[in-house]
């Protein structure tokens, strides 16, 4: 009886494990041919897994992005098609491949990811027809046949941030309105080397319909849906805007009129309207921002405090402003029902767990990142969900928001399933959903 063939075998037991992981269904069992081989391998050494891939009772059976690499996703070859059209196969894909600079991934780019010959030339050929129909019917949106002029790029920048500042008006005042440049990194654009293409952005009809900027021409400016612009025109931010951007060396004291005409752009006309009522009720109501006054020459006037005369004066005002911020940080203990009730209701009481700082969090998700990267072999493509797992002291809520501050700081951005077809329960779950788009993996920027 002649000796079983370990390369031989080898090659069968990947294929009968394909085989049983199918049964859960076509997508659940398309992986990494790493974890096929780590799952059929037993003993079998290097050697013997390289003379298996080779093998005729593997590769008529099953199909492999790039044999060469054991991070490519493999599936049986009746599942040719389905595999083509798959975010696993899509995701590898990118992983593999570097777009330009605010360009989308290029179809023709993608499939050279696709190695070999026999079935990988076909699942080129099935990969290509599947984008491109997907490509289409707007399934997929960051992959495109061609370059896109700098019109198209700024027109599809200019929806990505009415989708970004749509999801940020979600999270509250503290995260809304926000300046342009914000909106820009969070839309994983870099203020530094796109300003123009963000002003351009900022200026398509599919933007301007939407949303209004404080200044047009100013990548600082902050930004808010039309419909928000009484709100917009409230907020501190802006009348220090408006401010900073008409103080002029020899003039520093600026009427409502002179501040409302720093502030253009589309809807101008009702965002200065709106200005020119609620600063002035501001100011009556004793609410102006800290560092701001006003003084009545005929119309009011309005000025930073930094530019009072004397400096004397403006030390003064600082001492003023520390010690009634101490007072309206005072907090009186609680004196009813008990003594237990009332330590647990007191902001000081040492039972309660301040959260951790942002730097902490940064410091701890940079750590496990890189873990899990390694682990999965450095494609600088991890999950949310595990993540979020590795991280599960910090809150969702808290998670988030320190997360989108990594965006905004450009440490790291997201991107992951354009359809949530084949997605487990927790992926969906750890996921962040910004305007119909589900995000559900970090990658580090470069």
């Amino acid at each position: 009886m002649s000796k079983p063939n370990p390369a031989a075998t080898l090659a069968q037991n990947m294929v009968r494990c394909l085989e049983s992981r199918r049964e859960t269904g076509p997508s659940e069992y398309m992986l990494p041919l790493q974890d096929l081989i780590d799952e059929a391998r037993d003993q079998a050494g290097d050697a013997t897994v390289v003379q298996a891939l080779r093998r005729k009772e593997f590769k008529e059976r099953v199909v492999v992005a790039n044999a060469k690499d054991h991070s490519a996703p493999a599936a049986l070859q009746e599942d040719l098609d389905a595999f083509a059209n798959s975010n696993i196969l899509l995701d590898y894909l990118k992983s593999r491949t570097t777009p330009a600079d605010r360009q989308p991934y290029l179809v023709n780019d993608l499939k050279k990811a696709v190695a070999g010959s026999g079935k990988a030339r076909d699942l080129k050929k099935a990969f290509d027809a599947a984008i491109r129909k997907r490509i289409e019917t707007g399934s997929v949106t960051d992959v495109a046949p061609k370059k896109l002029t700098q019109a198209e790029l700024a027109a599809k920048l200019g929806e990505d941030l009415i989708k970004v500042l749509d999801s940020q008006r979600g999270l509250g005042k503290e995260s809304y309105p926000l300046s342009l440049q914000s909106l820009a990194k969070l839309a994983d654009a870099d203020p530094a080397r796109d300003e123009k293409l963000i002003l351009k952005a900022a200026g398509t009809k599919s933007f301007k319909d939407r949303a209004v900027v404080a200044w047009n021409k100013d990548i600082d400016a902050l930004a808010a849906f039309a419909e928000d612009i009484e709100e917009l025109a409230s907020r501190s931010e802006l009348l220090l805007y408006a401010l900073n951007a008409a103080r002029r060396k020899t003039k520093h004291a600026q009427s409502i009129a002179g501040l409302a005409g720093t502030l253009y752009g589309g809807h101008n006309k009702r965002l200065q309207d709106a200005f020119k009522a609620v600063v002035p009720r501001q100011c009556e109501q004793d609410a102006l921002p800290p560092g701001v006054g006003a003084i009545l020459d005929r119309n009011l006037k309005f000025f930073l405090l930094d530019d009072l005369l004397p400096s004397s004066l403006r030390g003064q005002f600082a001492s003023t402003s520390r010690e009634l911020e101490t007072k309206a940080d005072r907090r009186e203990p609680v004196a009813t029902q008990g003594a237990a009730e009332s330590r647990q209701r007191t902001p000081e009481s040492p039972t309660q767990i301040a959260s951790p700082p942002f730097a902490e969090f940064a410091r701890r998700f940079e750590e496990a990142f890189s873990q899990l990267d390694r682990r999965h072999g450095g494609h600088n493509f991890v999950s949310l969900a595990e993540l979020r797992k590795d991280l599960d002291t910090f809150p969702r809520e808290e998670f988030d928001r320190h997360l989108r501050q990594l965006r905004v700081e450009q440490r790291f951005t997201l991107s992951g399933a354009q359809s949530k077809q084949g997605l487990s329960e927790e992926v969906r779950d750890a996921g962040v959903n910004e305007a119909g788009h589900l995000l559900t993996y970090v990658s580090r920027r470069k």
